[in-house]
């Protein structure tokens, strides 16, 4: 057995009809059972098209964009997974199987994730479907889920008032290790430039090889809008990913 997309939206659709542990469990034992987990195929030549506005704003921090160059995704939709796939198994195609598996560990560990509080029950019942937002709590549960530490990054906003970003943290899930070794960086930035900071959309920093680091960055490509950004204290810092079609509603979201 192999998972399919049509076998993980079905897993998906059983899980947000019925969000219960039994439900995961025998999703988790059949993956489990027909070893329908993609191949690991670790290479240091991810394939990698930049991110011109995330990459822009990096320009502002030039050690960053030395070392690092932001990935943008081949796929419009579910970018956060994208990401995580293309981070563990060299291909975006498996982000489906990240989604369900982050969905189950949710909801085998309910009191890891506090999903009866109000937000927590939006951040359960969205990572069932295909293309809604995504928020710290799930890249806590896709390391859980698929046993990795994840850094999640927000570059410094204090040139407009505001300390480290809480978002920016080393995330280890339940019942793993800090000192396990990072398997990815994810970045969270903004899907235009010329807009406020506020950062509602995530890219993969995909380390440079050797002879393709940056050495003469160039501040006059930052076109991004630091002066719209809030102050701290009017800040809003519940950062999430979602729908570029649900962030004028929302407020905040991913353009996934």
């Amino acid at each position: 057995m192999t998972h399919s997309a049509k076998t993980v939206l079905e897993f998906l659709a059983r899980l947000n009809a019925s969000p219960t542990a039994k439900v995961a469990e025998s999703i988790v034992f059949l993956l489990t059972l027909y070893k329908a987990a993609p191949p690991g195929t670790w290479s240091d030549q991810i394939p990698c098209a930049e991110d011109s506005v995330s990459k822009s704003i990096l320009t502002l921090l030039a050690h960053v964009l030395e070392r690092y160059t932001p990935h943008a995704t081949v796929g419009y939709w579910n970018r956060c997974f994208r990401e995580v796939s293309l981070a563990l198994y060299n291909t975006e195609e498996h982000h489906g199987y990240a989604r369900l598996m982050a969905a189950c560990k949710m909801i085998q560990h309910p009191e890891f994730y506090d999903v009866f509080a109000p937000s927590s029950l939006l951040a359960l019942s969205s990572v069932t479907i295909e293309g809604t937002y995504v928020d710290l709590i799930h890249i806590f549960a896709i390391s859980s889920a698929l046993d990795v530490t994840i850094q999640s990054y927000t570059p410094p906003t204090n040139v407009c008032g505001l300390e480290t970003s809480p978002y920016t943290h080393l995330i280890a899930g339940r019942a793993i290790r800090q000192a396990k070794a990072t398997a990815m960086t994810l970045m969270w930035t903004v899907p235009r430039n010329g807009q406020p900071f506020t950062p509602n959309h995530i890219v993969l920093l995909v380390e440079r090889l050797a002879g393709s680091r940056v050495t003469d960055v160039n501040d006059s490509m930052a076109t991004f809008d630091y002066d719209g950004c809030e102050a701290a204290g009017g800040a809003d810092v519940s950062t999430c990913e979602q729908d570029d079609n649900d962030a004028t509603d929302r407020g905040t979201g991913e353009s996934t």
